[in-house]
């Protein structure tokens, strides 16, 4: 069995990006797969601590135990340019797991111990860029501290990347005060979801109000011929007058 540390997260200049990663990950395809699943990992709406299924076609089956916090350098809370609040993804991935295993004792807690130091380090260390970054390598950090008669003691619910949203799975318990989370579709999608609808809605109505105007258009120009319409058969109705009036005084003249 291998672990290793992992750490998502950005600076006050630099965007999210993976801080810390193993070797193993070398093709930019993988980077970018694990990207795309540490940055779920981010829209989460709490922080919480769970287990994770991650597939990759090279590596295979990947669990990861992970966790939310709120980024801190020298016990101050980071923000960036703008004034939001920064938060880092940290956490542990594991290799060559059996398919149900649970994290508890002694063995669990000197690797996520060893875990903690090795992101802290890594993220002072990356706070200090501003331009350029480069990742970080991870180590091994089970090797020496589990054995084989140990694996019977760890069986952890593995929790599938397909959960729904609504759904609270069970995880393992891990230290420092974690808490259980769900995958949770990320709140970009719905912010775009809900923009395009929007966007739909003020179309609609837009054409409404356009067909709108051009009944009303339409209404006034009727309107105006048929007032010049009555103009006219008025006129004639006048001449008539006139016309009968001028026969009437011929005959008696």
């Amino acid at each position: 069995m291998r672990a290793y540390s992992f750490l998502f997260g950005a600076n006050k200049w630099l965007d999210y990006r993976i801080i810390l990663l193993p070797k193993v990950f070398q093709a930019q395809a993988q980077v970018d797969r694990l990207t795309y699943t540490l940055d779920r990992f981010l829209d989460s709406e709490r922080a919480f601590a769970s287990g994770v299924e991650h597939l990759d076609p090279e590596l295979g089956r990947i669990i990861f135990v992970y966790e939310k916090v709120v980024a801190l350098l020298n016990d101050t809370e980071l923000i960036d340019r703008v004034g939001r609040k920064i938060y880092r993804v940290q956490g542990i991935i594991f290799f060559d797991l059996p398919d149900r295993f649970e994290f508890s004792g002694p063995p669990f807690d000197k690797i996520y111990q060893r875990m903690k130091i090795e992101t802290e380090k890594s993220f002072t260390l990356f706070c200090t860029e501003k331009k350029n970054f480069t990742t970080i390598v991870s180590t091994n950090i089970a090797d020496g501290e589990m054995y084989e008669d140990e694996l019977h003691n760890l069986r952890i619910k593995v929790l599938e990347d397909q959960a729904k949203p609504d759904e609270t799975p069970s995880g393992p318990s891990i230290p420092a005060g974690s808490a259980t989370s769900r995958n949770s579709i990320p709140a970009t999608v719905i912010f775009s979801a809900i923009i395009l609808v929007l966007s739909f809605i003020a179309l609609a109505l837009l054409f409404k109000i356009k067909d709108i105007d051009r009944n009303v258009v339409n209404l006034k120009i009727e309107k105006s011929k048929l007032e010049e319409q009555i103009k006219d058969e008025e006129t004639q109705i006048k001449v008539e007058e006139m016309r009968a009036r001028m026969v009437m005084l011929n005959q008696q003249q």
